[in-house]
């Protein structure tokens, strides 16, 4: 106890200092809370250790440190263990000291270094970084500085640490002599501890090495135990399998070794039990005994088999339900139900579709027929094994797995003829006529389940497959396609037809054709609507054509194509969406879910629209070549003059002749081709609209010119006039001015003309649906003729 006392002074240091730094050993305490909870433990001492070392590693500061093992003592104190109190005063005096040395040393080394006079090629404060890397740092200064100079301060500096070092060791020689007795006596308790726990460890391994030698030895017991129980079950089951064989063969053959005749109900019964037993064990034998097994169990089988057959094939004749649902019991139970369908395909179903499934009976009626006597079948025998298994709950499938194989097993062996395209209209019938037979037989199902069962057999499929969908359509197509072809031209169809061009009366045939009942089938309703797509393309393409070869020179011909053209067009636009979902949609509602009625209707409007697109080129096209035919009597009007200059001709109270003559193609066009109640009589008055706005303007200058040189010619007049009438003695002016007043020159004449003509000419237009607001020549010729209103009050 006096060490003890000794190390009271430093122990009391060490906790003053200890609380003055305790943020910096909170890490420390923490670690001691174990050490609280392992105090009651024998091993105490080891714990104690253990503690130690963690406060070493997570406490970053040496006073941290010091507060752990002053802790400690303070527990140990408490409980008890005064005797271990010395060891850790010593452990917390020592840990302090060295740290503080550790510390003040560095950084007298480095206040040493730092304050010297010594200057390197290198930053000195390097060393001093906790992330210091010797190669990074060679790696580094070596690019900077040159290699002697390096290896040479890198002398200089080590030399200079050892001489620092060696006067810390002199100033301090005392502290590192305390410090060197001290880790003696430490490493003098650490041996005295390490002894015990040592013989612990030792003797934990032999006891671990017994109890494995233990668990070895009954492992080795249990299974010699396990191998002599299953060769003991194994041998009972093979007795068991030799008494069912021979109980089994004692009912189902006679002393001669053939099959019986009858077989009571019980031990029918029996018998499947047995066989049922006889088939799992079997398994379960080795291969020699297996082998002399097998041909037994298969014998017994067969002949169980054979006789449930002959039992299954009298119920059909006697119509007996009875027997009929215990020969199918007897198949479920022996796991034969396949055995049962093939039973029932090859004795009733093949011979009766034999008589209808070949090409005599195939020449002399169709395929629909064909399925038609197929499916009288059901009522013959399929009522009857309905009726039979109605209250049970066994589950065969004779529709599906019998009749429905049966019935494609011999279309496709003795029929093939009708899977050829060669013959579209045959082809079409037949397949249809089997799309329609598979509806009904799917109609014919109890459940979705057996609906799914008879579409997933590979024999569906192929079935399906067999009819070349592929050649057909293309036949179909080409045949469709070549028809309207030849019909893409500008020959005119006859009289009496809505439609005017042959090529729009084809293009409606193939659409609907593509929708009749001769052509259409469900499965290609995608391709034939992209078929119908393509034909209206077509068509727009054509009006393409057509447009250029009737403007390509201006006669009577192309004007009639024109208007006919026009005409077209517009029934084309409006009935297109109406007459096209009327055919397509009812087939496409069901077959094609990718397409709504919505997305049709914008389909058509657009071809419409697109088709509607040409119609001012046709109007332009025949402005034109109606102009040609009018302008020519525009001339005319430039004669009035003539037909009024003294010649005492009478006023005029009519048109002139040449404005009938101009007016006459523009007339004769609208009366022969449009009438004002076709929806197609807005386009001839736009036609009108264009020939009236050039002809206007025409018209307008050539009357500015006339009134213009008519003026000039009046001026000469009264110039002349004047000059005459004052070398005449005896006429006074008041004569001639009264004489003017009661009756029109020339001039005023031609202006009536004139006025007349131009009235008569916008009449005209007015009539034919032209209005003022969409031609503003014919204002400006109102205006330019109206002051030659107030003459026709003078004519009257």
């Amino acid at each position: 106890m006096s060490n003890f006392t000794e190390e009271v002074p430093w122990l009391m240091f060490t906790a003053i200092n200890s609380y003055v730094n305790l943020f910096y050993g909170v890490f420390g305490i923490f670690s001691n809370i174990f050490a609280v909870i392992i105090l009651l433990s024998p091993k105490f001492l080891t714990f104690a250790f253990v503690t130690y070392i963690i406060n070493i590693l997570i406490a970053d500061i040496g006073s941290g440190i010091s507060v752990g093992i002053y802790w400690n003592y303070v527990f140990y104190v408490t409980a008890g263990k005064v005797e271990y109190c010395q060891l850790f005063c010593f452990l917390s005096h020592f840990t302090y000291r060295l740290v503080e040395t550790r510390e003040f040393s560095l950084h007298f080394c480095m206040q040493k270094i730092f304050d010297g006079e010594l200057h390197y090629c290198f930053p000195v404060e390097e060393f001093q970084k906790y992330s210091f890397d010797a190669e990074s740092f060679i790696t580094t200064q070596t690019k900077i500085s040159n290699l002697n100079s390096f290896r040479d301060d890198l002398k200089k500096f080590q030399s200079h640490l050892k001489s620092i070092v060696i006067d810390l060791v002199n100033n301090d020689y005392q502290q590192f002599v305390t410090l060197s007795s001290h880790l003696v006596k430490l490493e003098n308790a650490f041996s005295s501890t390490c002894f015990p726990v040592n013989e612990v460890e030792v003797s934990l391994r032999d006891i671990h090495r017994n109890i494995d030698q233990f668990i070895a030895q009954i492992r080795i017991a249990l299974e010699k135990k396990h191998k002599i129980a299953s060769r003991k079950s194994y041998l009972v089951e093979l007795k068991r399998t030799f008494e069912v064989l021979q109980q089994m063969e004692a009912v189902l053959f006679d002393d001669d070794d053939k099959l019986v005749d009858t077989i009571g109900d019980d031990e029918l019964s029996r018998v499947v039990v047995e066989l049922i037993f006889l088939k799992r064990s079997s398994f379960s034998f080795s291969t020699n005994e297996n082998f002399l097994f097998e041909k037994r169990i298969e014998t017994v089988m067969n002949a169980y088999l054979s006789f449930i057959e002959k039992m299954f094939i009298s119920s059909f004749e006697t119509q007996n339900s009875q027997t009929l649902l215990s020969s199918l019991l007897y198949f479920s139970c022996a796991e034969q139900i396949h055995r049962a369908e093939i039973v029932f395909r090859k004795e009733f179903v093949s011979p009766y579709l034999r008589k209808y499934i070949n090409e005599v009976f195939l020449q002399q009626n169709s395929l629909s027929v064909i399925y038609e006597k197929c499916l009288d079948f059901l009522p013959l025998y399929g009522s009857f094994i309905q009726n039979a298994l109605s209250n049970s709950s066994v589950k065969f499938d004779f529709l599906t797995n019998c009749l429905f194989l049966e019935i494609v097993s011999q279309i496709e062996n003795t029929l093939s003829s009708i899977f050829l395209p060669t013959m579209v209209q045959t082809f079409h019938s037949n397949y249809t006529a089997t799309l329609d037979f598979l509806e009904t037989f799917e109609n014919l199902c109890i459940d979705e389940n057996q609906i799914e069962n008879l579409r997933s057999l590979e024999c569906y499929s192929r079935f399906l497959n067999r009819f070349s969908l592929p050649v057909y359509t293309q036949l179909r197509f080409r045949e469709i396609v070549s028809d309207y072809e030849s019909k893409c031209s500008l020959n005119l169809n006859s009289e009496g037809n809505i439609f005017k061009y042959q090529v729009l009366s084809s293009l409606w045939t193939s659409v609907a054709r593509c929708w009749s009942k001769e052509v259409y089938i469900t499965t290609i309703s995608g391709k034939l609507y992209r078929l119908s797509l393509l034909l209206l393309r077509r068509y727009i393409k054509w009006l393409h054509f057509c447009i250029e070869e009737c403007t390509s020179t201006a006669c009577d011909t192309n004007l009639k194509l024109m208007a006919f053209l026009i005409k077209d067009i517009g029934c084309f636009s409006t009935q297109l969406k109406p007459y096209f979902i009327s055919r397509a949609w009812p087939n496409l509602e069901n077959f094609a879910s990718h397409l709504s009625l919505n997305e049709i209707e914008a389909v058509m409007e657009d071809m419409a629209q697109q088709s509607q697109i040409f119609i001012p080129q046709v109007v332009d096209a025949l402005a034109n070549v109606l102009i040609s035919k009018m302008v020519p009597n525009i001339r005319c009007i430039s004669e009035i003059p003539r037909l009024y200059r003294h010649t005492n001709r009478a006023a005029p109270k009519q048109p002139s002749s040449y404005v009938n003559s101009l007016l006459e193609p523009l007339s004769k066009f609208i009366e022969e081709f449009f009438s004002c109640d076709e929806p197609s009589y807005q386009h001839a008055i736009a036609v009108c609209t264009s020939v009236c706005q050039s002809l206007s303007q025409d018209i307008l200058q050539t009357v500015s010119d006339l009134f213009t040189s008519v003026q000039k010619m009046d001026e000469s007049i009264k110039r002349l006039r004047s000059a005459k009438m004052n070398s005449v003695k005896g006429f006074t002016s008041s004569e001639s001015s009264n004489e003017l007043l009661h009756s029109l020159d020339d001039s005023d004449k031609i202006h009536l003309q004139v006025y007349i003509d131009i009235t008569y000419f916008i009449d005209t237009f007015k009539r034919l649906g032209v209005t003022h607001s969409e031609v503003k020549e014919l204002s400006l010729l109102e205006d330019k003729v109206s002051f030659a209103s107030n003459l026709v009050e003078k004519v009257a």
